[in-house]
């Protein structure tokens, strides 16, 4: 985890939880709104991408073969 952006307390279903705004870095490619974590179904864990794209690995190993 990088950075907390921010938090705040939503309440769903007369329940109040805790919800974050975060940064983090993996080393794996995670397409953009997949959903992570307990409460994906009602919109919590969205990851959203920030910064360069990295290309997909089967283009970059067809660049990769084109130079040989």
């Amino acid at each position: 985890m990088q950075e907390i952006k921010g938090d705040k307390h939503i309440e769903y279903k007369g329940v109040f939880h805790l919800t974050f705004s975060l940064n983090f870095t993996c080393n794996l490619s995670i397409p953009n709104y997949v959903g992570l974590g307990k409460g994906v179904s009602v919109g919590f864990g969205i990851v959203k991408q920030l910064g360069e794209k990295v290309e997909p690995l089967k283009k970059r190993r067809n660049i990769e073969n084109d130079k040989d």
